[in-house]
């Protein structure tokens, strides 16, 4: 199934594949990696508090990688909830921005970008893996290797579907130069498969 090139434009200039971020991507890369992020925390945390490790075990095992005072159990310790969820949304944000503007980028289609996301999630989990055990074996080590990948595969899923609906109204195509002015279109597919179009 082939989709036609989409085409943007913005203010008076005629913009084919253009590689400059707009506001409106880094917003949606935001908006993306929040969500992502906070899906993935909440599922973490929930586990965690189902099978009595504590509801804030994740946050401190987070912030006890940069902060050895930090405990390595449910204890509430306000400084180590504060560093650990900074730390979690930070790099859940990045990986948001990364994925809007490799989508603001590329052509692709619903199922791609869900398979886009899948992988970016995929490569975080396997980055976080070593590094967290290189970094801080203590840490690592408390969190249930299984749990710490279907959290990502939570993130990669909610990423994707926020990202579609970020670009579900959209406004069309047009090649008329008198319209350069309006807000940026979209060329979709015939078939059905929408592509997920760039924002501007």
């Amino acid at each position: 199934m082939s989709t036609m090139p989409l085409t943007l434009v913005s203010g008076t200039t005629h913009v084919e594949g253009g590689r400059k971020m707009s506001k409106r991507t880094l917003r949606f890369g935001v908006l993306i990696g929040l969500t992502g992020g906070t899906l993935m925390a909440a599922w973490i945390m929930i586990f965690s508090a189902i099978t009595g490790h504590g509801f804030l075990t994740p946050l401190n095992l987070i912030a006890h990688t940069f902060w050895r005072d930090a405990p390595l159990d449910g204890a509430v310790r306000l400084g180590a909830i504060e560093l650990g969820l900074l730390i979690h949304l930070t790099i859940s944000i990045s990986i948001g921005i990364v994925l809007a503007i490799l989508v603001e980028h590329e052509e692709l289609d619903g199922a791609m970008v869900f398979f886009l996301a899948l992988g970016l999630g995929a490569g975080a989990w396997v980055v976080q893996t070593f590094a967290w055990s290189s970094i801080d074996g203590a840490a690592s080590a408390s969190m249930t290797p299984w749990v710490f990948a279907v959290a990502h595969v939570i993130f990669a899923v909610g990423s994707a579907l926020v990202l579609r609906r970020l670009t579900a109204f959209a406004p069309e195509t047009t090649d008329d130069p008198a319209d350069v002015n309006e807000p940026a279109v979209v060329t979709a597919s015939s078939l059905g498969n929408r592509p997920v179009p760039r924002y501007r």
